[in-house]
């Protein structure tokens, strides 16, 4: 049967999600709420740290939706 073989295609996307860890994830969003809570009475910092914490997952969310390369 011609063409690339399945698990080479799903190789990228099974590295990506075996590096994930929800746990991982709950803690870092946890640090990050910590934070927040703590640069209240700092709005200008509070602000350049949410918008910063917010580039970071949006790269990661970039990361997740990006398409399995054809071989």
């Amino acid at each position: 049967m011609p063409g690339p073989d399945m698990l080479d295609v799903a190789d990228p996307l099974t590295h990506l999600l075996g590096a994930w860890s929800l746990e991982m994830a709950r803690g870092g969003a946890w640090a990050a709420f910590r934070t927040l809570w703590e640069l209240r009475g700092l709005p200008q910092l509070a602000e350049e740290f949410a918008e910063r914490l917010d580039a970071g997952v949006g790269m990661a969310g970039r990361c997740l939706l990006t398409p399995l390369p054809v071989r």
